[in-house]
């Protein structure tokens, strides 16, 4: 599968408009290369210590090309044999990017994990962003309170987090 980033020039362009502009002076283009390159970084760690990220194959300016989940998105609620070995599975990822990459996805939701075979793929990384203990929060209880509303399954994210952090 290849995976094009483009930053869109109008949003872009409305940052600066309002003097938010997180990015500095930089071009949208080079926006979006920069943000191909961090997805691609951090898939390749994660991948290299056992982490469920489809495997990154090759970057090429704004493009990566990486392996194809072919499963359901887990917001879609599919029918798991095991939805507890899911979620260890999806906390066992987080564990990797957060203590061998030093990374949070920052937008993980039920919509940025594919499920095949009750084994579950954490998806679209760009946004990922250095550990912070807020941003990890944050992923778990989404996570979380999902599993929990969704498949009746109760954790605590305290002791989550003391798991996470090793």
């Amino acid at each position: 599968m290849v995976k094009f980033h483009r930053i869109g020039r109008t949003s872009y362009k409305s940052l600066r408009r309002v003097n938010k502009d997180p990015y500095g002076r930089k071009s949208w283009v080079r926006l979006s290369i920069e943000n191909a390159e961090a997805e691609y970084k951090a898939l390749t760690c994660m991948w290299k210590n056992g982490a469920r990220v489809p495997r990154p194959i090759g970057l090429g300016v704004n493009a990566i090309a990486m392996e194809l989940i072919d499963g359901v998105q887990l917001s879609e609620k599919p029918e798991l044999g095991d939805p507890e070995k899911v979620l260890d599975e999806i906390i066992s990822t987080i564990k990797i990017a957060y203590t061998c990459c030093k990374i949070i996805h920052g937008d993980l939701s039920p919509y940025n994990i594919m499920v095949t075979n009750d084994i579950p793929y954490i998806i679209d990384w760009p946004q990922s962003s250095r550990a912070s203990e807020e941003t990890l929060y944050r992923d778990l209880s989404h996570i979380i309170s999902f599993f929990e509303k969704e498949y009746e399954i109760v954790r605590e994210i305290p002791q989550i987090l003391s798991y996470i952090r090793g």
